[in-house]
């Protein structure tokens, strides 16, 4: 066990799922990459999951058994089921006593850190709240940071939260070198640094904005030995989840529900070069033995030249690896996918929306059904798997075209899909329109893709409008839990 007491920084992912009893693990990307950064300053920085479950062998066992027999009886509704616990995270996140802000407690002694820094969603800002507070009545003395997409959206939001001494707007690794140095060199002058804001005295201090790094391959890798959790033991144990990459930042489509804008300020996507993902691919295949890989870029194929080299440099290096990526229909063709395929692609993720033509020109899709048909032929020669992904809910949408979007899902028969429910996330143009015209509602920072009792459409009541949102999600679960593919995707995790 590594030394982690006294820590310079202590980036906290928040806990949300965990409330609910649902095992989402993933590595967090941005807080990897800010490591690695104040690292290169000799700052000490390490990451403590708090949203993972930490489980005993035989409890994951017991929770695998659970699942078969739920599926040869055909009541396994994961989204569902999601969908139903949600609500329970506000009332279950509120209690101060339970084992996740005790965990939190003994990591906050064990590693006594002088910078606290939450990376910080929409959805879990009450979270975010709650260990400010925790953090603020154990270490009087700690700087407490907030960054990440809340930061960024709902600006005046935390600020108003008095335990919260400063928010980093945007892109975190400058911004944040910069701001702990000054912390822990005493320094409290905060005026000079770019992209914070912060209240000092009761004044607001919104400083310039950062610069956004404009070449990707300067910052070092996310440090992937960095993440701890505390087990049942209540020991701080690490962890390693080596599946998630980025290779750009930012997205040229101007979706109005999407916040891909408001998190990077520019819809000029910057890229990292091939050499410097490759390199990345081989470091984690190579010390870890990591095969299987998702991008997390918002669009993989915006730029297809790059998209064509890498895969290509991946076919000479036979590296034996499999990945996803997340593309836009109009953006692939048979040329692409071919080589992406050899290259160990084996599955692409398209956000489809929905199956109505004026929806989709109402959320600015920027697509038809027709171009969507014509590709059709196109995804099915590729031999690869296709995730669609559809929302419901959007402002004016009405029974009949959410109908639509069933259809159209039956029509096209994509391998697998992810129906979700529409979030008006701030900064966004939908955000933007539903406040000019008072229709947010007191619950809107609730709102997430599973929250079914916001209802934003305007066209039915709030009891309609959940009926038919729990229906989406049990066909969801219906059409991707086929329970033979079910029992043999748990079998090969047995």
């Amino acid at each position: 066990m590594r030394e982690n007491s006294n820590l310079d920084v202590l980036l906290v992912v928040p806990p949300l799922f965990r409330f609910i009893d649902i095992d989402m693990q993933s590595y967090p990307l941005g807080l990897g990459y800010i490591v690695s950064y104040l690292k290169q300053t000799n700052i000490r920085a390490e990451i403590y999951n708090a949203d993972y479950i930490p489980r005993s062998p035989n409890e994951n066992r017991m929770r695998t058994v659970k699942r078969i027999l739920s599926t040869v009886v055909g009541t396994y509704h994961p989204v569902l089921d999601i969908a139903k616990r949600w609500p329970s995270y506000y009332q279950d996140v509120l209690n101060t006593e339970c084992d996740v802000w005790d965990d939190y407690k003994i990591v906050l002694q064990k590693t006594n850190p002088k910078i606290i820094g939450i990376s910080s969603r929409i959805v879990d800002i009450t979270s975010t709240f709650i260990m400010a507070r925790i953090a603020r009545q154990l270490l009087p003395r700690v700087k407490i940071i907030v960054g990440g997409a809340s930061a960024s959206s709902s600006t005046d939001y935390l600020l108003a939260n008095e335990d919260i001494d400063c928010l980093v707007l945007g892109e975190g690794e400058q911004t944040m070198r910069e701001l702990t140095t000054h912390i822990l060199s005493g320094r409290t002058d905060w005026r000079y640094i770019k992209g914070i804001t912060y209240v000092k005295n009761g004044i607001t201090f919104k400083n310039e904005p950062g610069e956004l790094i404009s070449n990707l391959d300067d910052i070092p890798f996310p440090d992937r030995d960095a993440m701890f959790i505390l087990d049942i033991n209540k020991q701080i144990k690490y962890i390693h989840m080596n599946t998630d990459i980025i290779t750009s930042r930012g997205c040229p489509y101007a979706c109005k529900f999407c916040s891909a804008y408001t998190a990077w300020g520019t819809r000029k996507p910057r890229m990292r070069s091939v050499s410097n993902i490759i390199h990345e691919l081989v470091y984690l295949h190579t010390t870890y033995g990591q095969n299987d890989f998702i991008f997390w870029d918002d669009l993989f194929t915006s730029n297809r030249e790059r998209v064509v080299s890498f895969c290509n440099r991946l076919i000479e290096l036979k590296l034996n690896i499999k990945w996803r990526c997340l593309v836009r229909i109009n953006t692939i063709d048979t040329e692409l996918l071919t080589v992406m395929r050899l290259a160990g692609c084996y599955e692409i993720q398209i956000g489809i929306e929905s199956g109505n033509d004026r929806i989709l020109k109402h959320i600015g899709k920027n697509l038809t059904l027709k171009q969507i048909r014509e590709q059709l032929p196109v995804l099915r020669k590729s031999g690869m798997d296709w995730l669609a992904f559809f929302i419901i809910g959007f402002p004016t949408e009405t029974e009949s075209e959410i109908q639509d979007t069933i259809n159209f899902i039956h029509e096209i028969t994509p391998t697998a899909i992810a129906i979700s429910i529409f979030s008006p996330y701030p900064g966004t143009e939908f955000y933007n329109e539903l406040n000019e015209k008072g229709l947010l509602g007191d619950n809107v920072m609730k709102s997430d893709v599973w929250y079914i009792n916001n209802n934003y459409t305007g066209t039915m009541s709030d009891d309609k409008f959940k009926s038919i949102a729990e229906d989406a999600f049990r066909l969801n679960d219906n059409y991707n839990g086929g329970r033979m593919k079910l029992l043999q995707e748990i079998r090969s995790k047995l």
